[in-house]
Order: structure tokens, then sequence, then C-alpha cells
């Protein structure tokens, strides 16, 4: 009897000792903000401010809004709480958004209780539509801008090994996922003019134009989209990368790769080439 009562005595020291161990460890920091940043009360723009972060805000991210662009955190020292994008953020080495649970939970709190960040955060910027130069300068430009000038012999046994070769796969950031991104070609929305030499390049890949690229979303960078933690675990198998995810279901005989907006915030030029390679290398070998 006595040993069972010195046994337990020693059970409830370990838990008191383990208890606090293991509530520090889900409260530990595992994400930085990057720049003044607003935490919203639901995951998009149109939800109210409820704080606004500065630069290098600890932060503990408990849940995901499912496709990844969203994360419900609080600050490291419980004062704030609400969903902050993902795409301007810096993670603890081998955190993984992806293991934590979905939530679609808004904040009860009003629209804009707190001030904005001075000028639109970072999650909200967008050109104001206007080019420098006269748009014959423009012109100019983009026509000495080098291109392909013809299609190799060893482009050419890639793409007749592929798979369907009336698919093509987009893969990129906003810029590629956006609707208006060739989809008007498949929904019928477009008027050739003087080019109409090009209609049967668009039937030959009728279906892609518009299509919901796994490998396209809004924030991916050259990095992200060879990383399995930015995968949709709905339709992905567990450790593939949402490039190859991408391919895998759709099965293409050639992409188009467009990177360069968002690695401009994040990325090291060595770590945009890194990346960047090793998506093409993964789109040849496919």
């Amino acid at each position: 009897m006595r040993r069972s009562i010195t046994l337990l005595m020693l059970g409830g020291l370990l838990v008191g000792v383990l208890l606090p161990g293991l509530a520090t460890a889900q409260d530990e920091t595992n994400a930085w903000t990057l720049y003044d940043l607003n935490m919203r009360a639901g995951p998009g723009l149109d939800y109210g401010v409820v704080a606004v972060l500065a630069p290098n805000t600890g932060l503990v991210i408990a849940a995901h809004d499912g496709a990844l662009e969203w994360l419900l955190a609080h600050t490291t020292d419980g004062t704030q709480r609400g969903w902050v994008h993902s795409l301007y953020l810096r993670y603890q080495d081998g955190f993984s958004a992806a293991r934590l649970p979905a939530s679609s939970e808004v904040l009860q709190t009003a629209p804009e209780t707190a001030p904005a960040a001075s000028g639109p955060g970072p999650e909200e910027q967008s050109g104001s539509g206007e080019l420098s130069g006269s748009s014959a300068e423009m012109a100019a430009f983009l026509e000495s801008v080098p291109v392909i000038p013809a299609i190799s012999d060893h482009a050419r046994a890639v793409y007749q090994s592929g798979n369907h070769r009336h698919r093509f796969s987009k893969v990129g950031d906003c810029n590629t996922y956006e609707w208006s991104f060739l989809s008007p070609f498949d929904t019928g929305q477009y008027d050739l003019g003087d080019y109409g030499d090009l209609q049967p390049t668009i039937s030959y890949y009728a279906g892609s134009f518009g299509r919901n690229s796994l490998a396209a979303h809004v924030g991916f960078n050259a990095l992200t989209v060879i990383d399995a933690a930015w995968a949709n675990p709905a339709t992905c198998q567990p450790g593939e990368a949402p490039v190859w995810c991408e391919y895998r279901t759709w099965q293409p005989a050639a992409a188009i790769i467009m990177f360069g907006a968002n690695d401009v915030y994040l990325l090291s030029p060595d770590q945009y080439e890194a990346s960047l390679r090793q998506t093409i290398t993964w789109t040849l070998q496919h």
C-alpha cells in the first residue's frame, strides 16, 4: 500500500513537471512578421483589421484557412489574435502550416476595429496600372526582350514524350492563377483579330487555359511551389510538392512557368535560381 501511494505521488510529480513544458511547447513562436502587417478578424481582405503588427513580431500559428493562404495566429505575448496572410511571414525551420487544422473562425469584432497600417498592408498592395514612360517606349522595350527563336530538337523530344500532348499546366503566382490569365480562351471571350491563325492552337489545348492548376496560387513563389507544405492536402499525396502534384494529376506535355513578383520580397537571387532550376528539372523529368 505504501509503495502504491509512493508511485502515485511520483506520477503526480511527473505530471506537474511535464505539463508546464507541454504548454510552453504549444505556445512556442513559429513565425515572425516581415513587415507592418494587418491582422484581420477573418481569412480575407473583406474582414476588419483587429491589429497592426510591427515587423519581427513573434506569432504562434494555430490553424489555416484550408488553402494555406491565411493563418490564424496569436502573438507570443498573448495580446493579439487574428488572421494574417501567410506570404508575409518568416517561419521557424521545419514548421509546416499544412499540419495544422483548417478553420473558418471569424472573430467577433466590429469592422476595422484597429487603424490599418499606413498605406495598404503588403497583402493589399497593387499596382496603379500606369507604366513609366510613353507607350511607344514601352513597346520598344518589350520588342527588345530576347525570345527563344526556335524549338530545339531536345525541347521537341521532351514534348513528344509527354503524357497528354493536348494539355499544358500553369505554374506560378497570382499572375498565373487569376481567371483572366488565358482563361478566356476556354470560355470563348476573345477576339483574335488579325491573329486568326492562332485558333488551331487554342482548339488544340482546349481545357487547359481555364483549368485551376494545383501549382498556381496567390502568394506562391519559386520556393513554395516545390515545398510539400504548400500542397493542397485534399488532392495531393503526403510529401508531394504542388508542382509535382499538378503534373501527376493533370499529366500535361508542356508547362507555362512564371515567377518573380513575390520572390523579390522573400528570396535571395541564389534561392530564386536554385528553386526555379528545381522546378525546371522536375518538369523535364516528368
